[in-house]
């Protein structure tokens, strides 16, 4: 009986058997190089996102990327796919949108950051490492003999691990800026300015601008929340022990014959027979019966 025929399978959606290998722990398999090649393909021109912070609904995230990312002259599409908890893959069907994407970043969609890199085959895990992210910065005030890839790769490298430049930084078609991208940690700071020597000696100053720089907390070295909102307390406060002591009848006594004597003291009027009869039982009550 083809089972397929019960599920009425759409053309595409039905899946093929292949025999796999024994082994005396386990099963496996190895597809064609062919098959992996083509499948490789699919989804080599997507990205991995994820928000810091809590992600959007999902079908408001899809509009909104429509608006932003696609692009009706040239047949330009994103299309947004769920991949675990607050981790997305944007597919485009062509590299120039991918690329476009990545070069006009930070991404702020309905008002919530998202940070975003290439996908790459033989990623065994999606999820960022927010301790450690890529960011794009300005360079200002740069003379033009330092306007190559390996003189800005210097500049870079003084303000984090750099990985890589703009289209129009790299044609060079404008100088007023160049627009690179660093990864740098937590704990890093980003300098205002960057002092590099010239051929002649001399220095030459250059601007740094941070158009837009995430929450970050020192207290865990993460990036998407603040110290205030860190929920990892640092050297919590140790919990007071209490030790409780069962009575002993020798201090059950003692306190038994005191209550007698405050009540005797009340009792008895103000006078001399009164006060030895009180000091009698104050020389009784320290002795055990």
């Amino acid at each position: 009986m083809d089972w397929r025929k019960l599920f009425g399978c759409q053309a595409g959606h039905e899946l093929d058997y292949s025999p796999p290998e024994k082994s005396d722990k386990s099963l496996t398999v190895q597809p064609p190089l062919e098959v992996l090649e083509a499948s490789t393909a699919e989804w080599r021109n997507s990205l991995v996102g994820q928000f810091l912070g809590a992600a959007p609904n999902f079908i408001s995230l899809q509009r909104t990327i429509d608006k932003l990312w696609n692009q009706t002259s040239t047949g330009a599409r994103a299309q947004v796919s769920l991949e675990g908890k607050n981790l997305y893959i944007f597919s485009f069907n062509y590299d120039v949108a991918r690329d476009w994407v990545l070069e006009n970043g930070p991404w702020h969609i309905l008002n919530k950051p998202l940070i975003l890199r290439k996908w790459e085959p033989n990623m065994q895990r999606l999820n960022f490492d927010l301790s450690r992210l890529p960011l794009w910065i300005h360079l200002y005030n740069i003379p033009l003999e330092l306007y190559s890839r390996e003189c800005l790769s210097y500049i870079a490298s003084a303000l984090g691990i750099p990985l890589t430049m703009d289209s129009i930084t790299a044609s060079k078609t404008r100088l007023e800026y160049a627009k690179v991208c660093i990864e740098i940690g937590a704990k890093k700071d980003i300098p205002e300015t960057v002092e590099v020597i010239l051929a002649n000696g001399k220095t030459s100053t250059i601007f740094v601008e941070v158009p837009w720089f995430p929450y970050r907390c020192r207290k865990c070295s993460t990036f998407g929340h603040s110290d205030k909102e860190c929920m990892n307390k640092t050297n919590p406060a140790p919990p007071q022990i209490k030790i409780w002591r069962k009575k002993t009848p020798l201090i059950d006594n003692a306190i038994h014959k005191t209550e007698n004597l405050e009540s005797l003291k009340v009792a008895l009027p103000d006078s001399s027979s009164s006060k030895e009869i009180v000091n009698s039982a104050d020389n009784n009550s320290i002795t055990e019966p």
